[in-house]
């Protein structure tokens, strides 16, 4: 099931299936490891639109809750 990575709750996990953002902000992630395929944890959320702080290849990359937002992850709970 695709769902924005704001979605996730705490230690959910996914894979990265797109990013929908412009050229700029999809270089920023695409340097952070954030690329399609990869495998992501969510290790911290904020509360009421706080940064998302992720595991992603072994690194742990805090992104504001915007960026996160435009980020499409598949998990694989069926609901």
């Amino acid at each position: 099931m695709k769902k924005r990575l704001t979605e996730l709750k705490l230690n959910d996990e996914g894979v990265v299936v797109s990013l929908e953002c412009g050229r700029m902000a999809m270089q920023r992630l695409l340097d952070m490891g954030l690329t399609p395929g990869a495998r992501i944890k969510v290790s911290k959320k904020g509360v009421l639109g706080g940064p998302v702080e992720i595991r992603v290849r072994n690194s742990c990359v805090a992104i504001g809750y915007g960026l996160a937002s435009k980020i499409l992850v598949e998990t694989d709970e069926k609901a």
